[in-house]
Order: C-alpha cells, then structure tokens, then sequence
C-alpha cells in the first residue's frame, strides 16, 4: 500500500508538470515598440505617441504608437521628407510633411524598416539597433 502512495503522488506531480508546460511555452504578447533605434544614418525615436525619424539629410514622423503583430511585423503612416543642403526655400518648406508608409519588422534588437512614399518609384530600406544613436551630419 504504501508504494501505491508514492505512485499516486509521484504521477499527480508529473501530471501536473505536463499542464504546466503548455502556458510557459505560449508566445509572448507583442510589445510597443519604443525607445532610441539607430543605424544607416538614421535615428529613430519611438514612443506611444509616435515616431521621430532623423537622417543626414531627410526627417520623418510616424503616427501614433506600435505594436508589432506576433511575427514583429508592423505597418504605420506617417511623412518623410528628404532635403537638401544650404537655405530653405518657402516652396520647400510648404511642401514638408509628404505622406509615408513605415513598414518593418522587429527580429530581436534589430528593426528592418522600409519607407514608401507616394511620389517615389523606389521603397528606402534601413536597420535599425535598438539602444543605438547613429552619428548624423546634417546638410549643409
């Protein structure tokens, strides 16, 4: 009777150990993507409220927040305006703020990111690390 016992207990503890697995093995909830991400001349600043892209020569915003889906991809609108060195024209300044598409995917640290404008034939394509500002310098 009394090696019964311990069978009991002993296949009550495995069995419970099986059902525990299942829940730890589950994928964790996406995260919003947030803080400094930088790479290929480009920083970018993220926070609930949005982004902020800053580059040699362009600057961007991403609106609202993101939450990458399981896999970390993600899609955000928001503008990208390249520029260029020397005195802005007012005609260049009331053209800023050019619609955009921000598609990527989060691998880990590291951010593919790819930028599409309306009016321009080729998507831009950077990665970004997270925790990494990358030394800028601006047109001149």
């Amino acid at each position: 009777m009394h090696t019964g016992f311990k069978f009991g207990i002993l296949a009550s503890s495995i069995g419970m150990m099986i059902m525990a697995v299942p829940a730890s093995s589950t994928p964790a909830k996406p995260k919003m993507l947030s803080g400094t991400w930088g790479g290929d001349r480009m920083n970018l600043a993220m926070t609930a409220k949005g982004g902020e892209i800053r580059m040699d020569c362009a600057t961007g915003t991403i609106k609202g927040k993101i939450i990458p889906d399981a896999q970390g991809r993600f899609t955000a609108s928001g503008t990208f305006d390249q520029e260029r060195g020397g005195p802005i024209r007012a005609e260049d300044f009331a053209a800023r703020g050019k619609p955009a598409v921000f598609r990527g995917q989060v691998i880990g640290e590291t951010i593919k990111l790819t930028v599409t404008q309306n009016d321009t034939a080729a998507p831009q394509s950077y990665t970004l690390r997270k925790g990494h500002g990358e030394k800028l310098v601006r047109c001149l």
